[in-house]
């Protein structure tokens, strides 16, 4: 991201559109080149099925277990350490009540297993995570702060001036620096008054 909001940027700004785009299709061209000269080095491991269709397999029997109500003493499908925590009502979906379960770890009524219903519980929470990085992204990809840049004196010297397409570039530097601050300096500090080893108390 830094080299192409600097090096081809500025390429585009001092060669040309022809120019600045044949640099990022030469880069492309080489990294598939080396993707397919590497390919015979690579771990490649036969997929039986889609990872997908076991995440869909439990939004379907948890939803089709809606009405089962869970007690302490249940047993699980595969496995019973199982987390008891948030997005419980997804653990109906390999909750076991008097069926006999295979070597194949299902049954005729489809009953999935504790594997399927935690992986599909860590990516909903790292959902939240993944959706905070949307907005600094479209703010990068926004054209205005662009168009703002090209009316400003970007003049270092006589022979260099910042092209208005790298200005995006100090919103990243900020959250890269911002980031380790925080992490080495703040949370330390705040973990002081606060007595939490992240910093600050989150709400419950």
């Amino acid at each position: 991201m830094a080299i192409a909001t600097t090096v081809v940027v500025y390429i585009q700004d001092r060669f040309g559109w022809r120019v600045g785009f044949a640099v990022p299709v030469l880069a492309m061209f080489c990294s598939a080149l080396m993707f397919l000269l590497g390919s015979p080095l690579y771990v490649k491991v036969k997929v039986d099925k889609s990872p997908f269709s076991g995440l869909i397999q439990v939004l379907i029997v948890a939803f089709r277990n809606r009405k089962i109500r869970l007690l302490p003493g249940d047993c699980y499908n595969h496995s019973n350490d199982i987390d008891h925590g948030g997005l419980r009502f997804l653990n109906k979906a390999c909750v076991v009540r008097d069926v006999d379960i295979g070597s194949s770890g299902s049954n005729s009524r489809g009953i999935t297993t504790v594997e399927n219903v935690e992986s599909l519980k860590s990516l909903i929470r790292i959902i939240p995570i993944w959706s905070s990085g949307i907005l600094p992204f479209v703010n990068v990809l926004q054209t205005f702060p662009t168009l703002e840049a090209e009316k400003m004196n970007r003049k270092i010297n006589s022979r260099f001036e910042i092209p208005a397409a790298s200005f995006s570039l100090f919103m990243l530097l900020t959250i890269t620096i911002w980031i380790p601050f925080y992490d080495r300096v703040m949370v330390p500090f705040l973990a002081r008054f606060t007595h939490e080893p992240r910093g600050l108390v989150g709400s419950t």
